[in-house]
């Protein structure tokens, strides 16, 4: 009797972590599939995630260039680490956030890996004899559902939107990397179990890098005085995300709708 009841304890505890332990279904990479293609260990299948994505994103008009100036833009992309509940998992899910599980479950917290496009990058090239000053305060980026002014590095977060920064100067025939980041950040106030700060709080830019979607638009920059602007795109396909699991997106349903159906397989569990 004793062990008909122990292995009855045991049956509903194993149905119990298979209930905390289930995962919101989302644009999930499938680690088991990056470890068998590349031969590479659990710890960097997130890596090979993070440059798939990266490198999978297109490169149209990504140039600006006159007499005086060539710009070079680039997107920042990469994954951040949060614990999350699994309310917030559902909705990242419903929008069609790209995420990679770590592990977690429904009580303690979803450890998650969530894509992010917190800046955009230029190189900016001076083609001419005379130094060039690029005004940031007057200058505007594009960056998925943002649009408005950039910030430097180590611009306050609570002064970002406001604050007045220093002109950036490009020298005579050479090139500056400048990185403006986005405003509109949330703040995530870590997350905590039983009174202890389990991941710090820190500041995200909104879960909105989605697959399909240009993350990029109109940019203004405003060189010597004069703006120049441009409109470069970014798009990640999905076709490109070989290790993505999950249902199709609200994207793909639209397209279906619309009788233009791209085919979407599930990779296997």
């Amino acid at each position: 009797m004793f062990v008909l009841l122990k292995k009855i304890f045991a049956l509903g505890l194993g149905v119990c972590c298979l209930f905390v332990f289930n995962q919101a279904d989302a644009w999930e990479y499938d680690k088991k599939a990056i470890m068998k293609e590349f031969h590479c260990k659990s710890g960097d299948a997130l890596s090979y995630a993070e440059n798939n994505a990266t490198g999978s994103v297109t490169k149209v008009n990504r140039v600006y260039e006159d007499e005086t100036v060539k710009v070079q833009t680039l997107i920042g992309l990469g994954f951040d680490n949060l614990i999350l509940d699994s309310g917030t998992r559902k909705r990242l899910a419903e929008s069609d956030t790209i995420i990679f599980p770590v592990a977690g479950n429904g009580l303690l917290g979803f450890n998650t890996s969530i894509l992010i496009a917190p800046c955009v990058i230029f190189n900016i090239t001076n083609k001419t004899d005379e130094p060039l000053e690029l005004d940031v305060n007057r200058s505007q980026i594009s960056l998925c559902n943002y649009q408005g002014r950039g910030v430097q590095q180590g611009t306050k977060y609570n002064g970002a939107a406001t604050s007045e920064q220093p002109p950036v100067m490009i020298f005579p025939k050479a090139t500056k990397q400048v990185t403006l980041w986005r405003t509109d950040h949330q703040f995530h106030d870590g997350y905590y179990f039983q009174g202890q700060a389990l991941v710090p709080a820190k500041w995200l830019p909104p879960f909105d890098a989605v697959p399909n979607k240009n993350l990029l638009g109109d940019m203004i920059l405003c060189i010597n005085k004069k703006y120049i602007t441009f409109s470069p795109e970014a798009v990640i396909p999905i076709d490109s995300l070989r290790w993505i699991k999950g249902r199709p997106s609200s994207y793909q349903k639209n397209v279906m709708d619309a009788g233009n159906y791209i085919k979407f397989q599930p990779l296997k569990s």
